[in-house]
């Protein structure tokens, strides 16, 4: 059996097909392990066999180890190499990116651009075209040398996955923004280029505009060139919202759209919407509106720009994503409002055109002798001889409109009080630390290293069963890509402590403080009391907060033939003195030997419900 004289090897086999095949085993027969080890990639061998190895992935993409050939078919997959080519590509391929990272792609400039995969997977499926050499993306995701992007400019797919490098050669460099056509160095560096809208009759996508200033004002006219809807959103970063994919408000000073014609005038041209998109892309561009709660101000029509009512709502901060109560100077130099002043909490168009009095003036209209008309507070129309009043508020309401009147009032109250509720539930979680979140896990490099382990544990481990040389047998630590096998190395030891200890699994419940008062509060109760404040004994209490939730009907039951309180009362328990609680509990435990001699845990869990006898 040949030695392996040399520690490290460079793969360079399997270029065609995103990489080479890893097995979880030793024997060509075993199970393929999931994706591949990517083409360029320095591994470590830490075992030999057969003209196989063991190895440890020290750089480049695939599994973190596993089994691989060094030949097949008399080709080389993989080759020595040394600590210097190592050194030198990692150096290469040292870009580190961050969510929201514009990046240009550098590469593939003889082939047309560079590949683009589904998913993350080297392995994964290629999407038809390429994403071209100078296009400039947004990072939205990272990790192990790929990047999840968005398509800012340029031509290719508008999203995919993409590698940073490949065999030494950078495929994508960061991009400093005041260098982009369009943002000089006076201007926020935190700007961003425009979203591109996909052409529907090619590939290719390509920006509408390059603007620099950001929007001050969207402008709807009719057909004959009145104003409709006046918009003004606050100065910050360059606004770009779409509109269900079709509409793209651009980076532009102002944009003025002949509803009928669907001409839009940027300032320094025009553009047409599509006939076939123009009612929808309208249509959506309001109801952007009326879910963001961006301010969007009516004006006479004919009226000069900036010219405007009395009627404020809430901004859209481009800059913050979110909403802005607090408008711009700009905005009150412009007239937005008559009193000068730079907030108006809680009204909406969505709030002017329902009726509401918060910030808007009672309706009002003359007849064609000057006369004043009182209009209906609901559809904002005349009234006629038969009139309704509001319970709850001033104004007069058509007969047609009293029903519609009280159900939307009806839903405002349910509304406010859903509302309430989830405040209420989302202060109290966050003052008891219910909730469980994933960065609650341990890790398990600290428990591995006190542990000894020979090899280094970054991510998942596994146990494995190791055979010694005095006959006896001694169980390990090893890394594992596969989630089956993975454990948790700080579970572990704590539930084989309390099994070493107390001679019994661990135990936790919510007990009541005092058993006659229905409004008593709860204690925890940790057996054995040592678990409470560790990573175990937060485990076993989400858990049971989990379970009393479903109890109650919080969220849907996750198996069939669980029922919460209102399953009950519905089948006509309501009103019997019957309780009972719910527990956890393990149904079944063991713990199997597969391949490679790993103990891979098996574990079934039920809930079990026992009643409660008041005694």
């Amino acid at each position: 059996m040949a030695q392996v004289q040399c520690d490290i090897w460079r793969v360079v086999g399997g270029a065609a097909k995103g990489g080479i095949i890893v097995r979880t085993g030793k024997e060509t027969t075993s199970p393929e392990a999931p994706g591949r080890l990517s083409t360029g990639s320095f591994v470590r061998a830490s075992g030999h066999h057969a003209g196989r190895i063991h190895y440890e992935l020290l750089d480049g993409t695939g599994p973190a180890t596993g089994w691989v050939s060094l030949t097949f078919q008399g080709k080389d997959l993989l080759v020595k190499a040394n600590e210097a080519e190592l050194s030198a590509a990692s150096a290469n391929n040292g870009l580190v990116v961050q969510g929201g990272d514009i990046l240009e792609v550098i590469g593939g400039s003889s082939k047309g651009g560079i590949v683009v995969r589904q998913s993350k997977d080297v392995s994964s499926p290629e999407v038809p075209s390429r994403l071209s050499t100078g296009a400039l993306v947004r990072a939205l995701e990272y990790e192990a040398g790929r990047v999840h992007y968005e398509l800012l400019q340029g031509t290719g797919p508008a999203a995919g996955w993409v590698s940073t490098a490949f065999q030494g050669k950078d495929l994508l460099a960061k991009v400093d923004l005041t260098t982009l056509p369009g943002f000089a160095a006076s201007q926020d560096s935190r700007r961003l280029p425009v979203p591109v809208q996909r052409d529907p009759t090619a590939e290719a996508v390509v920006p509408w505009s390059h603007h620099a200033p950001p929007i001050e004002r969207v402008e709807l006219r009719d057909a004959d060139g009145d104003l409709l809807e006046f918009a003004r959103l606050p100065a910050g970063r360059g606004v770009s919202e779409r509109c269900n994919g079709e509409l793209v408000v651009p980076q532009l000073r102002e944009l003025l759209v002949d509803a009928k014609s669907g001409c839009c005038d940027d300032g320094e041209g025009s553009f047409l919407v599509p006939p076939d998109d123009r009612e929808r892309a309208f249509a959506a561009l309001e109801v952007l509106f009326r879910a963001s709660g961006a301010r969007l101000v009516l004006v006479n029509a004919g009226a000069e720009s900036g010219a405007c009512e009395e009627h404020s709502g809430h901004g859209f901060d481009a800059l913050k994503g979110g909403l802005d109560s607090d408008c711009e100077d700009s905005d009150a130099d412009a007239g937005a409002f008559s009193d000068g002043t730079t907030q108006a909490p809680g009204t909406s168009l969505a709030d002017f055109e329902s009726g509401d009095s918060d910030g808007f003036e009672e309706p009002e209209a003359l007849d064609s002798e000057g006369e004043e008309l009182l209009l209906c507070r609901h559809c904002h129309l005349p009234l006629g001889d038969v009139k309704f009043t509001c319970e709850d508020e001033d104004g007069l309401l058509h007969e047609e409109c009293v029903s519609e009147y009280m159900l939307r009032s009806l839903r405002s109250e349910e509304d406010t009080r859903q509302r309430a509720d989830r405040e209420l539930k989302r202060r109290l979680r966050a003052e008891h630390g219910i909730g469980w979140k994933a960065e609650r896990v341990p890790r398990n490099s600290g428990p591995a290293r006190k542990l000894g382990c020979q090899r280094p544990v970054k991510h998942m481990c596994c146990l494995v069963l190791r055979d010694l040389e005095d006959g006896c047998r001694a169980v390990d630590v090893a890394a594992t890509c596969d989630p089956a096998g993975c454990v948790n190395l700080e579970y572990l030891s704590i539930a084989l402590k309390v099994r070493r200890s107390e001679g019994r699994d661990a135990l936790f419940s919510l007990d009541v403080v005092d058993p006659a008062s229905p409004y008593s509060p709860q204690a925890k109760r940790f057996e054995p009391r040592w678990l409470a404040g560790t990573s175990a004994g937060e485990v076993l209490f989400q858990a049971d907060i989990y379970l009393k939730e479903l109890s109650m009907g919080e969220s849907e039951q996750p198996v069939v033939g669980m029922r919460s309180c209102f399953d009950l009362a519905g089948d006509g328990a309501a009103g019997k003195e019957w309780c009972a609680r719910e527990w956890f509990v393990v149904r079944q435990a063991g713990v199997y030997l597969s391949d490679g001699n790993v103990l891979t845990p098996h574990v079934r869990m039920g809930v079990e419900a026992r009643e409660q006898i008041r005694g």
